[in-house]
């Protein structure tokens, strides 16, 4: 299959300028592109069919700088925007999506290596969501600076080996995916009704799936390769729902994914027999499934949906050092909090009307009869501000740009520990309650 690497640096003024510095991409540019190409140009026509082979004769790779517009709307939505145009045997894919993905591997390998939880990645893709560019332009914001991820990450050969397993696998499924639109000549979307556009994207997948079984790579990736885009499709209550839904070149649904999922699953003997360990594919292979199939309830689940936004309204960078299991994050201020009456870091339960009890981390600061603070119950973080009268703290709370309310806690045993009540909008109690203990 004869193909040419186009370098293009043309690519209109979009919204991901400026993520990620020139000297970055091109340095990505130089390193990522001719191995990318190696595996379109020699490793995949090697296992293809005859008929395969002659249908993807003269496929052409272009690695543009950056995400390129929506042809409907003038706004890009996700940093990962691979695409193929069938007719023209062409594939883009843009140098800042290959740079986001290897990220984001270096990162997951990294946290799941050392033994730290992965909720930070799911966390740091909603606040990239809902914040770029206007919160986080001046501040650390790529994946490996905002997730604390080492410089040096790669330099341990354990990290390394995972990373390349989840990247290159990633890489193969995005060409065997965009190689598929082409062997089966679909239509553009904006020919295509949304039933087609569906079942067009599953025989992609499908396509990329049987490709990387031929060439014996296992496809882990895919599962964060969707996790990923997952977390740029819109939710319902977006501000901009419609206008992304009409830039969609790839449409996300739960029964696509749980698709891909049921095939990993139904085919994991054969995915595994091309690997050299074939025991650790195997449960690899089964991690992948089931991170699948949560991907798809993200999609289909609006209460999910809801959480998230919670999440990229609410997160700071600085929440998103790694953690272990369980362990709340970093609340601004939490450093430098003093020990006083309303003031201080507390950690306990936030209870809701439903008597559900979720474990959660409070920071006040307390300035006069003045207090402000922050906490968290692990969706983002919520911010406080009220006045002291006595023993209780009369306060209003806000969550991201869709929920606020009202509160009161009551400070007992020299302030060590805090009861109280919240609810929503004007009300202080109804929304459920508070039970802490300073730290």
């Amino acid at each position: 299959m004869a193909t040419t690497a186009i370098m293009s640096d043309d690519a209109p003024k979009n919204s991901w300028e400026g993520f990620y510095d020139k000297t970055a991409l091109e340095q990505t540019s130089r390193r990522s592109t001719p191995d990318i190409q190696t595996i379109l140009m020699e490793d995949i026509p090697s296992i293809l069919t005859t008929q395969q082979r002659n249908l993807l004769s003269g496929v052409r790779i272009e690695f543009p700088q950056l995400p390129l517009l929506g042809k409907k709307t003038s706004v890009n939505t996700t940093p990962v925007n691979a695409y193929s145009l069938s007719k023209e045997k062409r594939v883009i894919l843009p140098v800042f999506s290959i740079r986001f993905l290897r990220d984001i591997a270096i990162a997951y390998a990294w946290l799941n290596t050392k033994g730290y939880g992965l909720q930070t990645i799911t966390d740091y893709l909603c606040m990239v969501k809902y914040q770029w560019p206007d919160q986080l332009r001046d501040v650390s914001h790529t994946p490996l600076e905002a997730l604390g991820i080492p410089a040096n990450a790669l330099d341990d050969p354990v990290v390394k080996a995972s990373f390349q397993r989840l990247f290159n696998s990633m890489i193969v499924f995005i060409l065997g995916h965009e190689l598929g639109h082409i062997y089966h000549q679909h239509a553009g979307y904006d020919a295509s009704s949304t039933a087609e556009s569906k079942r067009q994207e599953q025989d992609a997948d499908a396509f990329a799936l049987e490709i990387m079984r031929q060439m014996g790579a296992v496809p882990t990736g895919a599962s964060v390769y969707f996790l990923v885009t997952a977390h740029f499709e819109p939710f319902v209550g977006d501000q901009d729902f419609n206008k992304m839904q009409a830039n969609r070149t790839h449409p996300l649904n739960p029964e696509r994914i749980k698709a891909i999922a049921e095939s990993i699953k139904q085919n994991a003997g054969r995915f595994a027999a091309g690997s050299a360990q074939p025991k650790q594919a195997l449960s690899a292979l089964e991690t992948a499934s089931s991170e699948l199939t949560t991907v798809s309830q993200l999609l289909g689940d609006q209460g999910v949906q809801a959480s998230l936004r919670k999440i990229g309204l609410s997160t700071h960078v600085d929440m998103l050092q790694p953690r272990r299991l369980g362990e709340l994050a970093t609340l601004p201020g939490e450093t430098s909090a003093a020990a006083a009456i309303f003031s201080g870091i507390f950690t306990g339960q936030w209870i809701d009307a439903k008597a559900v009890g979720l474990d959660t981390k409070m920071v006040l600061t307390r300035n006069g009869d003045t207090v402000t603070g922050t906490y968290t119950v692990g969706l983002g973080s919520a911010t406080l501000e009220g006045k002291v009268h006595g023993d209780d703290l009369e306060y209003t709370w806000r969550w991201g740009e869709d929920y606020f309310g009202q509160g009161k806690l009551t400070s007992q045993h020299q302030g060590k520990t805090l009861t109280g009540t919240w609810g929503y909008t004007k009300a202080s109690t109804g929304g459920g309650t508070w039970r802490l203990t300073q730290h």
